[in-house]
C-alpha cells in the first residue's frame, strides 16, 4: 500500500493497517517540506471483490477535515486482476482554499 499513497518523491509509512471491518488505518506521507497524516477505517470488506475505506487527512493547514470514501473493486481479468479505484469527497485545491 505504501507505493500507492502520496505524490511522487514522497515517502509513505503505514503505521496501522489491520484488514478487518472497523479497524483503524493510519499512515504518513513525507516530502521535503511537509508530512501529511491520514487516518481512517475499513467500512466494508468483501473478499475477494471489494474494500471500502473512509478516511481523513490530518494536516495542520486544513481548516476542516478532508474526509474521503475510497472503494477498491477487484475483478478477474484472465490470469491477472483488474483493480478499479473510486474515491469521493475531494474538493479541488482552489475551492478548498476559498472555504
Amino acid at each position: 500500500m505504501v507505493h500507492w499513497f502520496g505524490p511522487r518523491d514522497f515517502k509513505s509509512t503505514v503505521l496501522k493497517n489491520e484488514l478487518r471491518q472497523a479497524a483503524l488505518i493510519e499512515s504518513t506521507c513525507s516530502g521535503l517540506t511537509a508530512t501529511i497524516g491520514r487516518r481512517g477505517v475499513y467500512r466494508e470488506i468483501v473478499p475477494p471483490k471489494r474494500l471500502v475505506m473512509v478516511g481523513a487527512g490530518l494536516m495542520r493547514t486544513v481548516i476542516r477535515p478532508s474526509e474521503t470514501v475510497l472503494t477498491l473493486t477487484f475483478e478477474e481479468h484472465g490470469e491477472k486482476t483488474k483493480l478499479r479505484l473510486h474515491q469521493t469527497g475531494f474538493e479541488s485545491g482552489h475551492r478548498a482554499r476559498r472555504a
